[in-house]
């Protein structure tokens, strides 16, 4: 089975804020926390970070560069045709945080959001975390994920440790 995995940036990633200069748009607050289980996950799943947010593309870059995985432009419109044509050859989970992710949720196979999530993602969820976006959501995800597909996490946890 393939497991393809997409984390949004802006709101799972990060805690959602922006910190504004006059120049416009210069930064985002990312959890150290998530980058090691991101990781984890990449060695049993296809990983990619996905964000909207094209004036703040080229921060989101640099975090997916630190944690060594790809990233895509896309609108919420443009993930759900992209992840139904995914669910073809494998299984598609999504962890988002807004409105308009819920309606994403229903083009995968398993989704997730962030305890801080819309009230509307989190009710379309497969799982809400118990944690914020930016506060190690995305871990608790990935951890979560790795058990609802048959991996032991700790086993998992393990060997990234040994690898390290």
């Amino acid at each position: 089975m393939t497991l393809r995995a997409f984390f949004d940036v802006d709101g799972v990633l990060t805690n959602g804020s922006f910190l504004y200069t006059q120049e416009g748009k210069a930064g985002k607050m990312f959890s150290t926390g998530d980058s090691d289980a991101l990781k984890i996950l990449s060695s049993i799943a296809q990983v990619q970070l996905v964000s909207a947010d094209k004036g703040g593309m080229r921060i989101s870059q640099q975090r997916a560069n630190d944690i060594g995985l790809p990233i895509l432009t896309m609108s919420p419109k443009e993930r759900e045709s992209h992840f139904r044509e995914l669910r073809n050859s494998g299984t598609v989970f999504y962890m988002g945080d807004s409105a308009l992710d819920s309606l994403v949720f229903e083009s995968v196979d398993i989704s997730a959001c962030p305890a801080d999530a819309d009230p509307l993602a989190r009710a379309a969820a497969t799982f809400v975390t118990s944690s914020n976006g930016g506060a190690r959501a995305v871990s608790e995800a990935c951890f979560r994920l790795l058990e609802l597909t048959g991996v032991s996490s700790r086993e998992a946890l393990r060997a990234f440790f040994e690898r390290s």
